[in-house]
């Protein structure tokens, strides 16, 4: 069973990155994943994780958290 977090990121924190106020499920990389199938799996894109989590590159590293956006 996957751990998802709702979680509210403050006005401070988000100020210069575009998405002030807003809510996030936060995904926890597990052994095997990839950005493509996390996309997938929460109807968003490569590059919205990508840009949400400031990430240079798509190497994932098993624990690390991620901010989930879904595209609507």
């Amino acid at each position: 069973m996957e751990s998802l977090v709702k979680t509210k990121f403050s006005d401070i924190e988000n100020v210069n990155s575009g998405y002030a106020d807003m809510f996030y499920t936060t995904y926890t990389v597990k052994r095997g994943d990839n950005l493509y199938n996390i996309a997938k799996t929460y109807n968003t894109s490569v590059d919205n994780l990508i840009a949400l989590n400031n990430l240079t590159s798509s190497n994932l590293v098993i624990g690390q958290v991620l901010k989930i956006r879904e595209v609507r």
